[in-house]
């Protein structure tokens, strides 16, 4: 907003007529009337922006910690010697999702693992979601005691916002790796839905029992600005 000179600049100890007052501050008036709106007015000048002030955005946590539900997890066969019990002396257990179970099933698709609903002003939604992966590197490895490969894999993950794709991940095939992924879209007043979505490869030559993901340690935070 551009600035507006005053008809007359009123200063201490100067004798002037009411007329001269009025026309002044009658120019100030119209610009608080009619001049002064969200896009004039930026964050922060009036007080200094806060989380917690209702009046500049609402922000919500989501899953404090991400991780695969236990009872959906499978353990991959292909470590340990012989049979496995709960006598885990060698630490060499993997637990995980594998193909036959949801969601990953045998598609190279995108999988929804996370949806959270947050009730927006209209203005910024800011989406930020971290995750913990471990992916055993078949097709690098071979299983216990054989000569026998096991595939390779890879995992991306998308944040989506009322069902608009506003983040896409890269690939990553690395055995340990942490996500950070970050976006803000303009939303409108309302309740909106952020969804977390996972891809995994199509099965190659994997048996059942292989697990090709497992994370956990996650978090989706969101904070919606608005003025």
């Amino acid at each position: 907003m551009g600035y507006r000179w005053t008809k007359t600049q009123i200063e201490g100890k100067t004798i002037v007529e009411s007329r001269q007052v009025d026309m002044a501050f009658s120019n100030y008036t119209s610009v608080v009337n009619g001049g002064m709106d969200r896009d004039n007015l930026p964050a922060s000048s009036v007080g200094a922006a806060s989380v917690n002030n209702e009046s500049i955005g609402r922000a919500e946590l989501g899953t404090t910690n991400f991780h695969i539900p236990f009872a959906d997890t499978f353990q991959d066969s292909n470590y340990g010697n012989g049979t496995i019990t709960n006598n885990n002396t060698r630490g060499n257990r993997i637990r995980g999702y594998v193909y036959q179970q949801d969601p990953i099933n045998e598609g190279d698709t995108f999988n929804s693992i996370e949806t959270k609903t947050i009730e927006c002003e209209e203005g910024m939604l800011h989406c930020t979601f971290k995750v913990n992966t471990y992916m055993p590197q078949y097709w690098s490895y071979y299983k216990a005691f054989t000569s026998t490969t096991v595939a390779r894999k890879r995992v991306q993950f998308q944040i989506l916002v009322n069902g608009v794709i506003v983040y896409y991940g890269p690939a990553i095939a690395q055995p340990f790796f942490t996500s950070n992924m970050s976006a803000m879209i303009p939303v409108s007043k309302g309740t909106n839905t952020v969804d977390i979505r996972m891809r995994l490869p199509a099965r190659l030559s994997e048996g059942n029992d292989q697990v090709v993901i497992c994370y956990w340690g996650g978090q989706l935070y969101l904070h919606n600005f608005y003025r």
